[in-house]
């Protein structure tokens, strides 16, 4: 009996360090916890994650807003498909933004998610929806990014 109560709790804590490892961003001194989807193009969700400390290094305006703005990225292909993003999330997940990985770099999955944020915060300031004004966002963080 103890040995199947140590079995379990030893699973329990193996699939909880997975699903915080590769399925949740979370930065405690910023207040920042996003929900990453798991993706069906890739095993996990580094590159995200990676994108998103990148974000914060280089750009920790846009940072903020990602981490007040969004509480869940979706890795996989949306409106946006391959090697774009989406913010199609109006009314029924608004704080919901589809952000592809596949095939492209870290900086331009930064730019993306920065972009698709863009949307995020326009919707829930009740602004119109404006897609060069979001454009000009990404170009913007993506040259600081190299820059940086």
């Amino acid at each position: 009996m103890l040995k199947r109560i140590i079995y379990i709790l030893i699973t329990i804590a193996i699939a909880a360090f997975f699903i915080w490892r590769y399925f949740i961003y979370f930065d405690w001194p910023a207040r920042c916890f996003i929900r990453i989807q798991p993706s069906l193009l890739e095993f996990s969700n580094l590159t995200m994650q990676k994108a998103i400390r990148i974000l914060k290094n280089a750009s920790p305006s846009d940072y903020r807003d990602l981490c007040q703005y969004v509480n869940v990225i979706n890795p996989n292909l949306s409106c946006g498909g391959f090697q774009g993003g989406c913010y199609s999330a109006y009314k029924q997940n608004p704080r919901t933004i589809d952000v592809s990985t596949s095939n492209r770099s870290l900086q331009w999955t930064v730019g993306i998610i920065v972009h698709e944020t863009c949307h995020a915060k326009q919707f829930q300031q009740n602004r119109d929806f404006s897609e060069t004004e979001c454009y000009d966002e990404d170009s913007r963080v993506i040259k600081t990014i190299t820059e940086f």
